[in-house]
């Protein structure tokens, strides 16, 4: 049974059976159910072909056609190869370290960004130029998912070898850089450099920032509300004093008996609010 948990940096997204599922486990589970609905459509031209291939970044479909969410899906549809494995791998194993290293929220931005921004450039660059660009897969997302684990611990030694993660961030960025431009892949080339700029502004806090800005304007939504609630149970306060007070002195000057029925029935509410407030009744 699935439960979630509260929003906090420290806990899992949701546990299922006690295993908790992180955000990295969640996308890595996302990333493999859309993985094998691509295998069993293939390149079929049904409604789930057709749905799937909705998925993919299209400029003119994004901007002629409204279809937005392309910015944020792209990735989610891969070619059915090895390599996928390779990527999966890479979100699994730098995603978990990433996310522990800066936090959930934190973590949630700098993925999202990672998808986004490079989709948004392109965007404006069709705007501009006007030429169509389509891109689909997350190789070049989880690629700088990497520079941004590198960038982090710069001198851990992956288990490959004694290479430290530094340099072989470096490398794999030079090696798709070239051959991207070998292909004269100009969108790829793009989406790279796009995601690597993310990765490198991304790990030096400026998300982390982002998140405690949001946790202060948001507790200082909760004070302003917190004082307006004191502030309207001041005002009826106040209110039923006014409205009691010269029942009070009506008592005092002729007693108890001298109250009408109208008289009795207000002190008697005003008198069963006051032990609510108190927590004296249920």
């Amino acid at each position: 049974m699935g439960v979630w948990t509260q929003p906090s940096d420290e806990d899992p997204l949701f546990r299922v059976q006690g295993y908790s599922i992180r955000v990295t486990e969640f996308l890595l589970l996302l990333y493999i159910g859309f993985f094998v609905a691509e295998a069993l459509v293939g390149s079929g031209t049904g409604a789930g072909a057709a749905w799937l291939g909705s998925l993919r970044f299209a400029t003119p479909e994004v901007i002629g056609q409204g279809k937005v969410w392309q910015v944020a899906t792209y990735p989610l549809i891969n070619p059915v190869n090895f390599w996928f494995a390779a990527q999966m791998l890479v979100l699994y194993w730098c995603g978990r370290e990433v996310e522990q290293a800066i936090g959930r929220r934190s973590f949630l931005f700098l993925y999202a960004s990672l998808v986004a921004v490079p989709a948004l450039v392109l965007v404006g660059f069709s705007l501009i130029s006007g030429a169509p660009i389509v891109a689909y897969g997350s190789g070049n997302v989880h690629l700088a998912l990497f520079v941004a684990f590198a960038m982090l611990f710069p001198d851990a030694e992956l288990y490959f070898g004694s290479l430290l993660a530094r340099w072989v961030a470096v490398g794999l960025v030079a090696i798709q850089s070239l051959i991207d431009i070998s292909h004269r892949d100009w969108v790829s080339l793009a989406m790279l450099g796009c995601g690597v700029g993310v990765a490198a502004i991304g790990v030096h806090s400026p998300f982390r920032r982002l998140t405690d800005w949001i946790d202060e304007w948001r507790e200082r939504g909760q004070t302003a509300r917190r004082q307006q609630q004191a502030a309207a149970r001041r005002l009826v306060e106040e209110k039923r004093n006014q409205s009691i007070d010269p029942i009070l002195e009506k008592i005092s000057r002729e007693g108890l008996p001298s109250l009408t029925r109208d008289e009795r029935a207000r002190l008697e509410r005003a008198r069963v609010e006051l032990l609510k407030r108190d927590g004296k009744a249920g």
